[in-house]
């Protein structure tokens, strides 16, 4: 299952800030498929970028399977994770592997 709780993004600051999510919940339960669709520029890749660990979103979570895949607002010394390696492709997708 993903569940996405609260998420809010917004890129740049003060004036010029644009808020790409606002406050978005939902889930995903296993083998459900779901679209996201919309006008350009709604927060469709900002949202699927967020789910799949490739943004940071300000505030909220997302979870797959119950565990937190958020990214940590903390910066590490070192090489960052890659995002394939946090969570394995057929759990994120909710789907089987076709290999």
């Amino acid at each position: 299952m993903i569940s996405v709780d609260r998420v809010s993004k917004s890129y740049g600051s003060g004036e010029t800030a644009v808020r790409a999510l606002d406050d978005v919940s939902l889930t995903v339960g296993r083998g459900e498929i779901f679209g996201v669709v919309g006008q350009s520029g709604a927060g469709k890749s900002t949202l699927i970028r967020t789910i799949n660990s490739l943004e940071r979103p300000d505030s909220g979570s997302v979870t797959v399977d119950g565990r937190d895949v958020t990214p940590s607002r903390r910066r590490f010394g070192g090489h960052p994770q890659r995002p394939h390696q946090r969570i394995p492709r057929p759990q994120a997708a909710g789907v089987e592997g076709t290999h």
